[in-house]
């Protein structure tokens, strides 16, 4: 709840989000939170079963009202598609640091 009152306040209609560690079976999940949709796409699990990585976006209502479509490219890229002329495209990604292990 703490980056959804940060959104409101500063006025950001989207926030990409970076390792949430969430991991679920889905493509992506959508959640309501307060009026805001949060949208991740599962994190994975490592050899001892932890959830590691994981993007999505936070949206804010007047942003989810302009959602065209999420597209999942793996659990560290997501695209969001938002209606326009042109189609605004938003991508959020992570990559794991130079000294990771995660290839």
């Amino acid at each position: 709840h703490e980056l959804i009152n940060s959104a409101f306040l500063n006025h950001n209609d989207i926030i990409c989000i970076q390792e949430h560690c969430q991991y679920h079976n889905e493509s992506f999940e959508m959640e309501n939170i307060n009026e805001y949709r949060l949208i991740t796409s599962s994190a994975t699990k490592n050899s001892q079963n932890a959830s590691m990585g994981g993007v999505g976006f936070l949206l804010s209502p007047r942003a989810y009202k302009s959602l065209k479509t999420v597209q999942k490219i793996n659990s560290r890229i997501i695209l969001l598609h938002i209606k326009g002329n042109p189609t605004l495209t938003v991508i959020c990604c992570y990559a794991p640091t130079n000294t990771s292990d995660d290839k």
